[in-house]
């Protein structure tokens, strides 16, 4: 396929995607995927900031510029090298903590990228009282008994992050609920929503955690893409603004060891990491998900079965619905939703719930909690790779 057929392919499959959205339709969303294996952008850390003209002049990196974490520098590579040889050089370099390839993305062959992970959705562009008792009464908080962890708590004073397509903070529903956010992905001081996902996870998050306040930070575009950069960027801005929880409703097959490094400072302050399993019915690992120092989750049905797109592996934690969610959309609108980018609020609420119990936690003995207060799988479910089981909000109280 030439360079102009592919562009005018992805031009006319957008706007046939914002059609079927308006239209109300099922939209299964493509895996936003890896465009180059020569891209010219590194990421590194290094242990003291005077190591850094040494490092950029060594692997010839130029236009070198400081990222929002301490020793962290975002540098592009002389056309024609290899980003991911060159990073897997400077990780074996005693003055580099952390170094990796700072992937663009596009819809290309590949996964060595970040992607949000809904599997499906459909817009109802309802912003009616029975929209909103709707999201509020769905079966998953029948079924994860969340009335009566309600009783106990509803996440008061706990700051939960969504490092996601941002969040539309002008929504009715999230009135008052939403602090100062970023955006990584401009630079910008302000996280509103580009695409809809992002508020989709934090409607499902203030469902079930009303009192908890929303941190909202862009990391992806409006075609659910990131880079590296962006996710370490916003993680690291979550961190400074007192998340305890941070959502991360997005995954790669490729392992970053500077985000790696990032999502282990954040457990050594007490900070819980919550990632998406992904939606590919696979077994291999995804990331950040497949980090020990996080919690990876993955999607049940309405049967309590594994969802039929939701990843496996034994670097699940637990599992939670992911399957007809219902939730907040860009623009005062409401829609249902498919995938583990939406069982993982579920997850991260719930941590947020116990952290407000018990404020003096820290973040194993939260993911501790959080691993007991599933109910197992039954004898018919094909469950293996999902963790110890499915989450139930009733056992958290």
């Amino acid at each position: 396929m030439t360079k102009l057929r592919r562009s005018i392919f992805i031009v006319l499959f957008l706007i046939f995607f914002q059609m079927v959205g308006w239209l109300g339709w099922t939209a299964t969303i493509p895996q936003a995927q890896a465009a180059d294996k020569t891209n010219s952008q590194i990421i590194f850390q290094v242990n003291n900031s005077l190591d850094q003209p040494l490092v950029a002049l060594k692997y010839t990196l130029s236009g070198v510029s400081p990222l929002l974490s301490p020793n962290t520098y975002l540098g592009n590579l002389p056309l024609g090298l290899d980003a991911e040889t060159q990073a897997v050089l400077m990780n074996l370099d005693p003055l580099v903590v952390a170094a990796s390839a700072n992937y663009s993305v596009g819809y290309l062959e590949g996964s060595s990228s970040f992607n949000f992970d809904p599997h499906s959705f459909n817009f109802d562009g309802s912003s009616s009282a029975s929209a909103i008792g709707q999201a509020r009464n769905q079966w998953a908080w029948q079924r994860t008994g969340l009335l009566t962890v309600q009783k106990a708590s509803w996440g008061q004073g706990v700051k939960v992050a969504v490092l996601d397509t941002g969040v539309d903070y002008t929504h009715p529903d999230l009135s008052g609920k939403i602090l100062p956010g970023y955006d990584a992905v401009g630079n910008l001081p302000d996280g509103m929503d580009v695409q809809g996902h992002g508020t989709f996870v934090a409607g499902v998050i203030t469902q079930i955690a009303p009192a908890a306040k929303i941190i909202p930070v862009r990391v992806l575009d409006a075609n659910g893409m990131g880079t590296v950069a962006t996710i370490t960027n916003g993680l690291q801005f979550a961190i400074n603004a007192g998340a305890k929880v941070v959502n991360l409703s997005l995954s790669s097959t490729y392992d970053f060891k500077t985000l790696h490094q990032l999502i282990q400072q954040a457990r050594s302050r007490g900070i819980v990491v919550i990632s998406a399993a992904g939606n590919d019915s696979s077994d291999k690992k995804y990331f950040p998900a497949a980090y020990s120092e996080g919690t990876g989750i993955g999607a049940t049905d309405t049967q309590d079965y594994k969802a039929s797109f939701s990843n496996y592996n034994g670097y699940i934690s637990l599992s939670a619905p992911g399957v007809d969610i219902y939730s907040n959309w860009k623009g005062g609108g409401y829609g249902w939703g498919n995938g583990t980018s939406f069982s993982t609020p579920m997850a991260a609420a719930g941590v947020a719930v116990i952290s407000s119990l018990h404020p003096t936690y820290n973040a194993d003995q939260l993911k501790n909690v959080l691993r007991k207060a599933v109910d197992h799988f039954g004898a018919g479910c094909k469950c293996n790779g999902l963790g110890v089981g499915r989450l139930n909000f009733a056992k958290l109280s």
